[in-house]
């Protein structure tokens, strides 16, 4: 019992007014947060103030972790109530406390160095930027600061995760802190419903330890808080660095010049690495081959041994001998990878002296095809270092794997020799892998900053400058473009070049197959004197020569042989087997009425319940133009299939009538000489075959006559002919006192007696009623 007051000796302020007993038996709220710094004070001696404050707490925390600790030792002197359990859930909270209050020490160690190196970085950012080398520099060095920056860029991107990481925590120890604080307030409850002694100490003990799990939570969250302070200082400090790095590079870069020294000096390290690899592809073929060797021995030993008891031991050497080499296999693939990239590197340094002196290198590079070039080959370094990541992420998980299994077996176990061979294969395939990224990623650095170099002085270029490198790019890279493969047909290739070509041909064929028609069609009309119908006819068929003869001078043009098309000629039967048949049946119906003739331009036919003219004959359908001058498109097929009446297949007479009525009584002699004299008279009606009246019948209301007469339908509307021949006849019969009939009844009435008239009401209702009324 003396035990508990000494553990819970240094207490300071209640937490709540209703603790009770509790009163100065529980520590204080520490001090977390970090005190504001007054205007005029030194932040440093603001921090140095409060590092001496937590680390007056840390001592204190750790007399309370040593008070604890004794607890584990006097198990047996424990206070009534208190379980060996609490007192280890004491100790685990005065060790956090303490460690809390440590890494706040520490974070403020941080703090104070982040702000010193801040200041200085600041300092140096105000000064001018110098470069201790004399100029001018060479593109080593140049690279050197670049790498410098980008090192720089890739530390603060990771402070910044960082600082995220501690925002996170610090939010995920906040809830803790909620927690502890409904902890506490649960603790005091419960002391304060304990009504025994027992209760009481195992309640005042746990209540004490929920205390400092509060104070470590609150000391955690300072710490946190600190940390987050430092870590931003750092990033200010990074930032200031980085601009610092960059104006140096800028400066570097105006004062670089890529002399052929430099260039000659790289050829030669460049030629003593691809000597040196060489040299060990040589050595990596003859250690291949001395391992293959071994596998096989293995292999036959273990094929001698099928069914014996060292079988396994021996199938397990055979596999690590395998794996020894393939390992050297591995190594040697690699090792030709290498040879290519020193290769690939020694023509990207002579791009880069190229585009840097173009005197001094003999040439003049476009800038636009190395931009293009330096794009290509850093995306393609970039897929290469992403499928030797996945190896090497592979091989890992491999070696953890046979670690585990090397573990599981006892020293002396047959297998576990050549499990660690086969182990130690797998670690020179790590470190093949490993060196191919190192190179790649040292390629990848190299091609950054030639693309860099490259994208500053295509920036730098004047107007006039853009135009002549572009120019000279579409003329160095026209020839590619144009003669690049899109496609074969047969055996002949078929480029963009021989496209355009055909193209050209295409139209100057069709261009000048219209300036051969329209002359045709002139010389038939005007020399020939053909009809129209036979100048269409000529000028469609020679149309579809022509234009046949292109198609074929480009298809030879083209190198391209017919029957290259035999498959598309058998798709096309199959497609006339389905649905192109209405098409072909159209077009050779078309080619027939050209041939024989029963439907010429301008006739007049009736077809399918449509009368007109027809003005197009193509090669699909026939346009067909009605009266009402409606233009109809007339499938050419329909004209051979139905039956047609075409009104003017032999000549463009064609017969009319009027048919008049004159009133009952008239002179029959007078109507017919007054009707031919009308016919004879009108200029369109043709005298031969000459007019005709026919006395046609007798009507119930009138005497009719019809005036049968020719028109020539190539010069004469009959509707306006029979127009004009009716208001001429009215003229006259009215002149000679003839009537036109008009429709009459005769009514007939017998008087021979009264009418009886009869009154009917309701729609005679009242003859149905018998009710009969006369009027």
């Amino acid at each position: 019992m003396a035990l508990l007051p000494v553990l819970l000796l240094g207490a300071a302020q209640p937490v709540f007014a209703q603790a009770g007993p509790l009163e100065g038996l529980l520590p204080g709220r520490a001090h977390t947060e970090a005190p504001a710094t007054e205007p005029g004070t030194d932040p440093a001696a603001a921090l140095e103030a409060q590092r001496s404050e937590i680390s007056a707490l840390a001592q204190e925390a750790e007399l309370r972790l040593n008070e604890a600790l004794a607890l584990e030792t006097q198990t047996d002197n424990l206070p009534p109530g208190v379980t060996p359990e609490m007192a280890q859930a004491r100790i685990q909270t005065a060790r956090s406390l303490s460690n809390n209050y440590q890494f706040h020490m520490q974070q403020l160690r941080e703090l104070q160095d982040a702000l010193a190196q801040g200041a200085a970085a600041r300092a140096r950012l105000g000064e001018t930027v110098t470069i201790e080398e004399k100029p001018p520099h060479p593109y080593e060095f140049l690279d050197k600061l670049r790498g410098q920056v980008e090192a720089k860029q890739r530390e603060l991107e990771a402070e910044q995760i960082g600082l995220e990481a501690l925002r996170q925590l610090g939010a995920r120890e906040e809830r803790s802190l909620e927690q502890a604080k409904t902890a506490y307030n649960q603790a005091g409850e419960a002391h304060r419903r304990a009504v025994t002694e027992e209760e009481k100490n195992q309640a005042l003990f746990n209540l004490d330890t929920v205390r400092r799990g509060q104070r470590s939570a609150e000391a955690r969250i300072a710490a946190l808080k600190t940390g987050r302070e430092a870590s931003s200082a750092k990033i200010g400090r990074l930032m200031d660095e980085l601009e610092l790095a960059r104006r140096r590079v800028a400066l570097a870069a105006g004062q670089t010049v890529f002399q052929k020294e430099e260039m000659e000096r790289l050829e030669a390290a460049a030629n003593k690495d691809r000597a040196a690899l060489e040299e060990e592809i040589t050595r990596a073929r003859r250690e291949l081959d001395r391992r293959y060797s071994q596998a096989n021995d293995a292999a036959r030993r273990l094929e001698r041994a099928l069914g014996q008891q060292d079988e396994p031991a021996l199938a397990a050497q055979q596999r690590a001998e395998q794996a020894r080499a393939e390992a050297t296999q591995n190594l040697l693939a690699v090792l030709e990878s290498l040879l290519e990239i020193e290769s690939d590197a020694l023509g990207v340094w002579r791009l880069r002296f190229s585009v840097a002196n173009p005197e001094a290198a003999g040439e003049r590079t476009s800038l636009r095809a190395a931009e293009t070039l330096l794009t290509e080959k850093l995306q393609h370094y970039e897929s290469l270092r992403t499928v030797f990541e996945q190896r090497l992420s592979a091989l890992r998980a491999q070696k953890g794997g046979m670690d585990r299994d090397i573990e599981g077996l006892v020293a002396d176990d047959p297998l576990r020799a050549p499990l660690t061979r086969r182990r130690a294969a797998l670690d020179e395939r790590e470190a093949t892998v490993a060196r191919m990224l190192d190179r790649i990623g040292r390629m990848k650095t190299l091609l950054r900053n030639v693309l860099e170099d490259v994208r500053t002085r295509r920036s730098a270029l004047s107007p006039a400058e853009r135009a002549a490198a572009a120019w000279s790019w579409v003329r160095e890279n026209a020839g590619g473009v144009l003669d690049r493969e899109l496609t074969t047909i047969g055996e002949e290739s078929i480029s963009p070049r021989k496209l355009l070509y055909a193209l050209a041909i295409l139209i100057a064929g069709v261009v000048i197959s219209r300036l051969l028609l329209r002359y045709l069609r002139h010389y038939a009309a005007r020399r020939l004197k053909l009809g129209t119908n036979v100048v269409y006819v000529i000028e469609s068929l020679t149309r579809y020569a022509l234009y046949l003869l292109v198609f074929y001078t480009v298809l030879r043009f083209l190198n391209i042989s017919p029957t290259a098309f035999a498959f598309l000629g058998g798709a096309v039967a199959i497609g006339v087997g389905f649905g192109a048949q209405n098409l072909i049946s159209n077009f050779l119906s078309g080619l027939i009425i050209m041939g024989e003739q029963p439907i010429r331009l301008d006739d007049i036919v009736e077809v399918g319940g449509l009368t007109g003219r027809v003005t197009r004959m193509g090669a699909r359908a026939s346009v067909l133009r009605t009266f009402s001058g409606i233009e109809v498109l007339v499938p050419n097929s329909k004209f051979l299939e139905n039956n047609v009446v075409n009104w003017t297949l032999t000549d463009q007479k064609m017969r009319f009538d009027v048919t008049v009525g004159v009133a009952h009584g008239s002179p029959t002699r007078k109507v017919k000489e007054i009707m031919q004299q009308a016919a004879e008279k009108h200029g369109l009606v043709l005298k031969d075959p000459e007019p005709v009246v026919v006395f046609q019948d007798f009507g119930d209301n009138a005497l009719v006559f019809a005036l049968y007469f020719w028109l020539d339908l190539g010069n004469a509307d009959s509707r306006v002919v029979r127009s004009d021949l009716r208001f001429m006849l009215e003229k006259k019969f009215h002149e000679a006192g003839i009537s036109i009939a008009y429709p009459q009844r005769d009514l007939h009435l017998d008087s021979l007696k009264p009418l009886e008239v009869r009154l009917l009401h309701g729609g005679g209702a009242a003859e149905e009623d018998g009710g009969d009324k006369e009027a």
